[in-house]
């Protein structure tokens, strides 16, 4: 009698690299809704993240509080890199580009080209420098994921911007070159990406995302932006955000703060607000503000400003701005601060109880979304507001922060509130397929993980 054969499945090991901070809630919310649909997908993966912090740098341990919590059997590591001694030690690579530039403006084409060649250089200088630990789980890993968000982008055409663009894009391309150097696999996952202003920045995306086994974006915006940058339309698909994925969580915590804040069910509105450094920022406040007083003052609603992102940088502290849009509201005693620290699915748990939602961060519009809540997208940057709304047919209640007025604001707010239940039927649906599109896309990478195993 002929012995059967064990067939022996290999679990993956899954790397996600270009994780910030559960303190940004937004990209929090994209880790937490990628690894639920990797273990549904990969029920028994190794998963490790990588940091953008390095394991010295004290935001470190308290980068990931919440998501250690919520998956204790996922490894977390540092930064493959420690960027900022970095630009210290190689400050002449980076003058001699910024030189390169005012040469690119006399010589367009010579420019070009020397500028390639001493950015090819660099790069080659780098990835000699000595392995470490983070760089170790790169090269042992199945599959290397880069972590949905907004990163990818090089804004504006001087000296400076060209110069600050690139070494964005490099530190978050730079462990998908060590993937691709160790034949590790790797997929862009979930992004929006751009604007890319400079011609390098188009081609040094395009020297990164050309080797991906998949580019996954959010928005048909940012598909446009990499065929842009020369990426062939058949490597590039659109797919709903990874927060799609998350479950709301509703915690004591949550119920305790709603009490306390005197907030019911469906009877406050929601509003999330950030600081932006632009010359409309005044306006977009006070206009906020106008649309808060009268939706307290002719509505007889309550508000609460919610602190959708608490850091880790002074610029994504949400508290600064929240407080400088109460201060500017009349009816101040109808107006609530949130600021407590929830984890992502709390923070949806807790905009479920919205009657509606105002939203700058546009992760408090999908946290929203999650659980059917209508809400009015306030643009600020990057295609991913009027990309995403879009694609829920809700383009129409996209603002965006330059050109914002409570004439504008108002009646969309009251056209939300007429239509709730019909407009949270559609998002609810909409949200069903969002993810079941997900789970659809990451079958694709498993059919893939089997083939090159």
């Amino acid at each position: 009698m002929k012995k059967k054969r064990l067939k022996i499945v290999k679990v993956p090991k899954i790397v996600m690299v270009n994780c910030w901070s559960d303190s940004n809630k937004g990209d929090s919310a994209i880790i937490e809704g990628t690894i639920n649909i990797l273990y549904k997908v990969f029920p028994s993966a190794y998963i490790s993240l990588l940091s953008m912090f390095t394991e010295k740098d004290p935001r470190f341990k308290t980068a990931f509080r919440h998501l250690r919590g919520k998956f204790p059997e996922v490894k977390f590591a540092g930064s493959p890199m420690d960027f900022s001694s970095y630009i210290t030690k190689k400050r002449n690579s980076f003058f001699c580009i910024a030189v390169l530039i005012r040469i690119e403006k006399v010589f367009r084409k010579a420019g070009q080209i020397m500028y390639s060649l001493l950015f090819l250089l660099f790069l080659k200088l780098k990835r000699t420098s000595p392995p470490n630990y983070s760089i170790g789980i790169i090269k042992e890993a199945d599959f290397v994921l880069s972590t949905g968000g907004h990163y990818f982008a090089s804004p504006g055409r001087n000296i400076l911007d060209i110069v600050k663009g690139l070494m964005g894009i490099y530190v978050h391309c730079y462990p998908l070159i060590i993937a691709n150097e160790n034949k590790v696999p790797f997929v862009i996952c979930g992004q929006s990406v751009g604007p890319f202003d400079s011609i390098l920045s188009r081609w040094f995306i395009k020297y990164c995302f050309k080797r991906a086994s998949y580019i996954w974006v959010r928005e048909n915006l940012s598909k446009n932006e990499l065929l842009r940058c020369g990426i062939p339309e058949k490597k590039i698909q659109v797919v709903p955000d990874a927060a799609f994925a998350l479950k709301p969580h509703c915690t004591e915590r949550v119920k305790e703060v709603l009490q306390r804040k005197g907030l019911s069910s469906e009877k406050f509105i929601a509003v999330s607000v950030r600081q932006w450094d632009c010359p409309y920022y005044k306006n977009y406040i006070d206009e906020v503000a106008k649309t808060i007083d009268y939706i307290i003052t002719e509505m007889g609603i309550k508000v609460a400003v919610i602190v959708q992102t608490m850091g880790p940088t002074n610029i994504e502290n949400d508290l600064i701005s929240s407080r400088q849009l109460i201060s500017s509201i009349r009816q101040k005693e109808q107006v609530v601060l949130v600021d407590e620290d929830f984890s992502p699915s709390e923070l949806a748990c807790f905009y479920g109880k919205s009657l509606i939602l105002i939203g700058t961060r546009f992760h408090s519009v999908i946290l929203s979304f999650l659980e059917g809540v209508p809400s009015v997208a306030i643009s600020y940057f990057g295609p991913k507001s009027h990309g995403i709304m879009k694609m829920f047919d809700m383009e129409r209640y996209t603002l965006d922060l330059r050109s914002i007025s409570s004439e504008k604001l108002i009646p969309l707010v009251e056209e939300l509130i007429f239509n709730r239940k019909k407009v949270s039927d559609h998002i609810s649906k909409k949200v069903l397929e969002s993810r079941k599109q997900l789970y659809n896309i990451f079958l694709d990478l498993k059919s893939f993980h089997k083939k090159v195993v």
